[in-house]
């Protein structure tokens, strides 16, 4: 290393010249784009990920009625008139409109909350080593990273040239990429890399944050069963009891059938969202109070916290319930992250910027 004012051989890392004094200018380290097939193999990895989630909400929401579903069947068994051709189309058209417009969304989501958190890509990014910037190096706001996502609209459009793009352009960006001013580079520091020695903070365990897991889906599980019954709405008196054989033999007519279908469906999802409800106010209440987290956290000794370790905003607490969907939705993925993150956190905790601590033991000082 050599100073550029007076030419004296300097020792590696100097600041300054130890002869002349003057301030050495350190220069950036260059940035590396993200090559095109890394890219595509990223978005491979997402998609399978993301697998489960249209699997499980597709059958729950975008199921065709068993009258449907019988029509659209005997289209490639039979000959239909001219009419129920047309009512086949029609049906079929609707429902992959449907289809991609529920996966478009969903994507969405992950994507746009992915690349707006600490985390600065999504997992397939991150797992392959590639974080999405603005062109200064800086994480993307929540305006430019839904910006970015809505533009690739425009680069699917048409033939995916727009993707293509990122093959051969001087930045290695796409055309969603250049009009929402953004880069896909190689991730400099590893958010999921080994933690720092010098952390202020005791990070808890993944199996304790398991047993805290089953500690609170007891719990919750145990009011369910209690209280359901009140809050669901009880069955129609009087209606005959059909089996799983009734249903799927021709003992009962279509009608009868899709009206027994959007029956059991409709329960189902009544039941749903007030399991659902009950889980979001039972942990986002928690973890906004002064126990700072749940009654199974609480047995398990540890306590949810914001970056800093001050308890969670209701904000961020109703954030990082919301992310619980997702880390549960990619096979489970989300959650085994705590195994292996620096700081142990979830997906879930990454997105909400929260962390999951132990509580200081009698006799220790509080953590801070």
């Amino acid at each position: 290393m050599v100073c550029s004012t007076c030419g004296s051989q300097l020792f590696s890392g100097a600041s300054f010249c130890h002869q002349c004094g003057a301030t050495l200018k350190r220069s950036a380290a260059p940035v590396r784009y993200a090559g095109f097939w890394r890219r595509v193999a990223a978005v491979f990895i997402d998609l399978l990920l993301m697998a489960p989630v249209y699997i499980t909400l597709k059958e729950a929401f975008l199921t065709p009625s068993a009258k449907d579903g019988q029509l659209m069947a005997s289209a490639l068994f039979s000959q239909l008139s001219p009419a129920d051709e047309q009512l086949v189309k029609l049906i079929v058209v609707t429902w992959a409109g449907n289809i991609a417009g529920f996966i478009f969304l969903s994507c969405g989501v992950y994507y746009v909350l992915a690349e707006c958190s600490p985390l600065q890509g999504t997992l397939g990014k991150r797992l392959l080593g590639l974080r999405v910037a603005d062109l200064d190096g800086n994480q993307l706001r929540f305006g430019k990273a839904l910006k970015r996502y809505l533009y690739r609209v425009v680069s699917s459009i048409p033939f995916y040239v727009g993707f293509v793009m990122a093959g051969f352009t001087k930045r290695k960006q796409a055309l969603h990429d250049i009009l929402a001013s953004t880069l896909v580079v190689m991730a400099d520091k590893e958010t999921m890399g080994p933690a720092a020695s010098n952390e202020r903070f005791e990070y808890a365990s993944f199996w304790r944050r398991t047993f805290a897991v089953i500690v609170d889906t007891l719990l919750i599980f145990i009011l369910f069963a209690y209280t359901g019954r009140h809050l669901l709405p009880p069955a129609s008196p009087g209606e005959p009891f059909k089996t799983a054989e009734d249903y799927y033999s021709d003992r009962i007519s279509y009608e009868e059938r899709d009206q027994l279908h959007r029956k059991i469906l409709a329960e189902a999802k009544t039941g749903y969202v007030v399991l659902t409800a009950m889980f979001g106010l039972y942990y986002v209440i928690a973890e906004i109070s002064p126990l700072d987290g749940t009654l199974g956290k609480r047995l398990l000794g540890i306590r949810v916290a914001d970056l800093n370790g001050r308890r969670l905003t209701l904000g961020r607490a109703v954030g990082r319930f919301l992310g619980r969907w997702l880390s549960a939705g990619i096979w489970q993925i989300g959650f085994l992250m705590a195994a292996f993150t620096s700081r142990k956190q979830g997906l879930h905790d990454i997105l909400a910027g929260a962390l999951v601590l132990r509580r200081p033991r009698r006799g220790e000082p509080p953590q801070s």
